[in-house]
């Protein structure tokens, strides 16, 4: 009962202090054998290590959010008007950068499971993979039925939507092919959202 002790003491210490220095990629892998990752996972568990176990909202959120409030700013646009587009950017944001995560995350299983990477995606079925995948794209895209989209927001949400699938499926797998996988990743992760805060407040 000692050396348990000792030895579960030891885990939680050492992922707390991985989580301290913004490694809480690590931490499951240090806080669950490596046997039992592969099984502990359910639908819901899944979508929370979607969310709560990647903080991909400090990078991506607010640079969006500052180019949208600098152009509400600039083109003086009513509340009504940024509110609505603000709210659907928001929203939009969450699931399309879920759904970006889960198929890569979907399409990196075996590589995972070979190095011995906690993956959110591996202890899915195919259908229930699937099933996220069309839910989250759903709601990803959903509040923009509501705004009337230009050309140009349009096309740019489309990119955003089919890039991550050019990215990590075959047989492109952009993300395996060099300068291609770091152009790729940068265009959807950043770019191409910006652009598309852009296109859409310029037209408002």
């Amino acid at each position: 009962d000692h050396e348990l002790g000792r030895f579960l003491s030891q885990r939680f210490g050492l992922a707390l202090a991985l989580y301290g220095d913004g490694r809480s990629d690590l931490v499951e892998a240090y806080l669950i054998p490596p046997a039992t990752q592969k099984t502990h996972r359910s639908a819901p568990g899944a979508l929370v290590g979607l969310t709560i176990g990647r903080h991909w909202w400090q990078y991506k959120v607010p640079p969006l959010l500052t180019i949208a409030y600098a152009l509400i700013v600039q083109y003086r646009l009513p509340p009504a008007q940024s509110f609505g587009a603000l709210a659907a950017l928001l929203i939009s944001v969450v699931f399309l950068a879920m759904q970006a995560h889960a198929i890569n995350d979907a399409f990196d299983i075996e590589y995972d499971q070979r190095s011995g990477k906690p993956n959110a995606m591996a202890m899915l079925s195919p259908r229930w993979r699937a099933l996220l995948y069309l839910l989250l794209g759903v709601a990803g895209l959903s509040p923009w039925l509501g705004i009337r989209l230009g050309a140009w927001p349009l096309v740019l949400l489309t990119l955003i939507v089919a890039l991550p699938l050019i990215y990590a499926a075959p047989p492109m797998r952009l993300k395996e092919r060099g300068v291609w996988g770091l152009v790729a990743d940068a265009a959807y992760a950043h770019a191409i959202p910006s652009l598309f805060v852009i296109a859409l407040f310029s037209q408002l």
